[in-house]
């Protein structure tokens, strides 16, 4: 039925052709995630990201999706794989986070994580409406599971079409997955974060520095937003704020937490300037 659709109307990177092959699909779906919703297994946890410049004012807030009965994460996307149950954690994730968006009139953006398979379905491309106009930024993470979707032309129509609307997204986990450099170079994310792995005794590797200083280089030179990732201790800021990193994230400005809160501000300003 859907190829024969598509083939009627159009490509299914048509924005229209896509919400209506979507709605094909989303009653069943939908069904499914009210009853994630309703079970309350699922809730977030949010941390701030903020400029060093600001420590104040975050730009924002990582929406991280978790499980009452489950806590540790990787299990939770494990389980959900072998399940076939990724798209609708990720989609009950989007709706959990506008829901807070609207209810808190949040002025900060929230970076909500995303599978790269959940943006080539067609029940994630009828969201597009309900995301327009929203304080959303997609975080789409490299999983080493999914890195063939990367190679299939709907993702890049998808991503353009993301921009087409003004939806911003960011490239999650940098340096982990199999192709970090090439994606950013082909995709053009607004947003890149480098994993905490770089961040992690920053202040004593000097190869790391240098790997965060090519990074801050690139996306002044693209355009795009740098932020690291995984900051623990202020010998590790104070060498990202030399190496010109203003966009910081990490345990010393606040674990997740169950509702939005300030991040400490002391460990940018008096501490390390």
């Amino acid at each position: 039925m859907l190829q024969v659709i598509r083939k009627v109307i159009g490509s299914a990177g048509d924005c229209q052709t896509a919400k209506i092959i979507g709605k094909l699909n989303e009653k069943k779906l939908l069904e499914r995630c009210f009853k994630m919703e309703s079970s309350q297994d699922f809730y977030h946890l949010f941390q701030p990201i903020i400029n060093t410049n600001f420590p104040e004012k975050p730009i924002g807030y990582e929406a991280f999706i978790r499980n009452r009965h489950e806590k540790n994460p990787l299990k939770i996307f494990e389980k959900a794989r072998k399940n076939n149950s990724l798209l609708e954690i990720d989609l009950h994730s989007i709706n959990c986070a506008l829901k807070y968006a609207d209810s808190s009139n949040s002025a900060y953006h929230l970076f909500i994580n995303i599978f790269p398979s959940t943006l080539v379905s067609d029940a994630f491309l009828a969201l597009l409406d309900k995301i327009v106009n929203k304080p959303v930024i997609l975080e789409i993470n490299e999983a080493n599971e999914e890195t063939t979707i990367w190679n299939n032309p709907l993702l890049k129509k998808n991503i353009l079409l993301l921009q087409e609307h003004n939806i911003k997204w960011a490239l999650d986990d940098v340096g982990t997955g199999q192709a970090s450099i090439q994606r950013i170079f082909e995709y053009q994310p607004n947003y890149i974060k480098l994993d905490k792995y770089f961040s992690n005794e920053l202040s004593a590797r000097k190869e790391k520095q240098k790997v965060v200083t090519f990074f801050v280089d690139l996306t002044k030179y693209m355009g795009s937003h740098f932020i690291l990732e995984g900051i623990e201790k202020e010998t590790d800021l104070k060498i990202a704020k030399e190496l010109g990193v203003r966009n910081v994230q990490g345990f010393l400005f606040g674990k997740p937490q169950k509702e939005i809160s300030h991040p400490r501000s002391d460990c940018c300003a008096s501490k390390v300037n």
